[in-house]
């Protein structure tokens, strides 16, 4: 039993950070498989933060925690509560943050608010506030906003107190207070922007990879549509003659003794038959696998193209205009894909026996023209069907290169233009 899926399960499945489900297309069927193994975890190392940066984080975190603790242990008049507090927040601070790389879960951010908030009642000074920030907008990026408000909360209470505990006045205390509200804001804000980044980040991944698995089902169905297009004219033309040869070799048997110059007839015309249908597999044999790519470049890899159709009785001339010159990778690759899916056509479709090649070459790149002596009937493509996969990928190809490809009736038959520009893929 073949289970479907949809493409808004695809979503659903990606939105939740779960495997991205695909489709291929097999026996008819289209059936879900994976595109990508797994999107990671939300959390920051899934984020779109490099390795790069999550290093610089490791050390702004230990160089903080490093200054802090030496501020308190350099204090000139330390508390009999103020320098433990100091020393166990600083290296709470370090060991929350070295838990939370090693094993990625919101506790430990939580935690790291709360070792700041301690590392504070040291004393010391700024250091223990950019902390704090870091600490709120990591837990904001990681669990949420509501998350990063509980632990800025907890960080203006624990400051209260302390100040409480020194001796401040209530006038400074809710001045301070405010100063690391509004500081811990800010942490919310960048938190909070890191996490909206991530989202719109993980939303365009899933885009792009629904989008893939689209790309790769229509690539499927149209190969499928066309191999069931090549198998109805391959039994077609094929199957006529072999019909043909076998009613031709009936009747001159039957008629061997009574109409012996009539059998000879009919078995010189079943031989015929036979060689039609000999040649006719021969083109499609060539059509279905054509030449691949040689070393040659320019005029000589389209000669190699040509001289290996010309076998099937097709009659292919190649002329050029202009000065022969180097091609960029991707522009000669197009170039000579060009020649070999037109030529190919030929042989399927158009029913032709002449083709003309001309190469134009110029400054600016190469245009070359293909046009037969066959009939529009002949090419499905121009009939006002969907175009087919070779043809469409061609000229997906020329635009991706900054170049264009069109298929139109010609005075003769069909005619194929592409032009490329000559440094495309250098």
């Amino acid at each position: 039993m073949v289970r479907r899926s949809s493409w808004s399960q695809c979503g659903r499945a990606a939105g939740a950070g779960g495997p991205v489900l695909g489709h291929h297309f097999r026996g008819g069927v289209v059936t879900p498989v994976m595109t990508v193994s797994s999107l990671q975890p939300r959390t920051l190392v899934g984020m779109g933060l490099s390795r790069r940066m999550l290093v610089l984080l490791d050390v702004l975190v230990g160089v903080l925690s490093l200054i802090n603790l030496l501020s308190v242990l350099s204090a000139t008049a330390p508390t009999r509560w103020t320098t433990p507090a100091g020393v166990a927040g600083s290296l709470l601070t370090a060991g929350c943050w070295l838990s939370w790389r090693l094993r990625p879960r919101h506790l430990w951010l939580q935690l790291l608010v709360v070792a700041a908030a301690l590392a504070a009642l040291g004393g010391g000074g700024a250091v223990p506030l950019l902390l704090t920030l870091l600490a709120i907008c990591l837990v904001v990026a990681d669990a949420g906003l509501g998350q990063g408000v509980v632990g800025l909360l907890f960080f203006a209470a624990v400051g209260a107190v302390a100040m409480y505990l020194w001796g401040r006045d209530w006038e400074s205390i809710l001045l301070e207070s405010v100063a690391a509200a509004v500081l811990g804001g800010l942490g919310l804000v960048l938190g909070q922007l890191l996490r909206e980044l991530e989202s719109e980040r993980r939303t365009n991944l899933r885009l792009v990879t629904e989008l893939r698995a689209r790309h790769d089902v229509e690539k499927e169905l149209m190969l499928a549509d066309e191999r069931s297009r090549s198998a109805r004219e391959l039994h077609d033309g094929l199957g006529h003659r072999l019909t043909l040869i076998g009613m031709s070799l009936e009747y001159a048997e039957r008629v061997r003794e009574s109409a012996p110059e009539q059998a000879f007839a009919e078995v010189g015309r079943a031989r015929q038959q036979a060689s039609e249908a000999l040649a006719y597999m021969r083109r499609w044999v060539r059509a279905l696998n054509p030449p691949r790519e040689t070393d040659l470049s320019g005029i000589a890899a389209f000669e190699a193209i040509a001289d290996s159709f010309r076998g099937t009785g097709l009659t292919v001339r190649i002329r050029q205009t202009g000065s022969e010159c180097p091609l960029g990778r991707e522009a000669s690759l197009f170039a000579y894909r060009l020649v070999q899916e037109g030529l190919t056509n030929v042989l399927r479709h158009s029913g032709a026996d002449e083709v003309e090649i001309t190469v134009h070459w110029q400054q600016e790149g190469i245009r070359i023209e293909l046009e037969d002596n066959g009939a529009e009937s002949g090419a499905p493509e121009l009939s006002g069907a969907e175009p087919g996969f070779g043809l469409r990928s061609l000229a997906e190809r020329a635009e991706q290169l900054g170049g264009g490809f069109s298929a139109r009736v010609a005075e003769r038959g069909v005619r194929l233009s592409g032009v490329v520009p000559a440094g495309a893929g250098r």
